[in-house]
């Protein structure tokens, strides 16, 4: 009896030995894959476009200009939340467009101003941005 208790410590402490190897084994290649992703991962290089110190009530204006989704005449006529979609101005449609080069409430600017935010377009916003 004594000799096949020998036998099985011995064979659960090879037992033992050989799962503690296979550990280590896989928490080096864990770590191996870790450093790996860690290397691969490039740090964020994106930068918010021009215009990023304005005020919030600016830059809304501001996006909202850029995207086309401005809450003109036209817009919330299309929406069915305004019954026409005349410009204070006279001009049947207030779109982006018109007010942005036609309108002759406010200042203008170009859809290129806008994108780098200048003077021209800052200007536009603060006229505009408690009307749209």
């Amino acid at each position: 009896m004594l000799i096949i208790s020998i036998n099985l410590d011995a064979q659960h402490s090879a037992k033992k030995k050989r799962n503690a190897q296979n550990n280590n084994i896989v928490a080096l290649h864990v770590l191996q894959c870790l450093i790996s992703l860690h290397e691969a991962i490039q740090p964020p290089k994106e930068q918010l476009p021009p215009g990023r110190e304005l005020q919030r009530k600016d830059w809304v204006t501001l996006n909202r200009a850029r995207a086309n989704v401005g809450m003109t005449a036209s817009t919330l006529h299309k929406w069915k939340l305004r019954p026409d979609s005349e410009c204070p101005c006279g001009n049947q449609n207030q779109t982006k467009d018109h007010i942005l080069s036609e309108c002759t409430e406010g200042p203008h600017c170009t859809d290129q101003d806008l994108r780098d935010c200048t003077d021209a377009a800052q200007a536009w916003i603060t006229h505009w941005r408690e009307k749209i």
